[in-house]
């Protein structure tokens, strides 16, 4: 990068915390089918009352909420993929597969 682009991509920074929280779940948007499944394991993370595994999310979106079955064909493929789309919204422990809101203030925000 240049000294020029660096000063145009912080200059195009959020203003504050619900700024930075609604460009990411716009971009999360973009893609239509992408947002609903991380809206969907948003979700998941908002009302759990534990910490739960990436593996158990996966679980939780190949649920058919119309249907009320599992359809394993309807869950995402790669749980690292979900994570990508996720991004700075949540924080991934490889060691024990937990994934957590990555902060109090991004469930305050989820709620609204």
């Amino acid at each position: 990068m240049t000294a020029v682009q660096v000063q145009e991509v912080l200059n195009d920074l959020p203003r504050n915390l619900n700024d930075t929280y609604e460009r990411i779940l716009m971009k999360m948007n973009e893609d239509e089918r992408e947002g609903k499944v991380a809206r969907r394991a948003l979700d998941w993370l908002v009302v759990a009352l534990a910490p739960l595994q990436l593996s158990q999310i996966v679980e939780g979106l190949s649920i058919d909420l119309e249907q009320r079955v599992l359809d394993r064909d309807s869950g995402p493929l790669h749980g690292l993929a979900l994570l990508d789309v996720l991004g700075s919204l949540v924080t991934y422990n490889e060691m024990t597969d937990i994934v957590i809101l990555s902060h109090f203030s991004v469930k305050v925000r989820l709620k609204v």
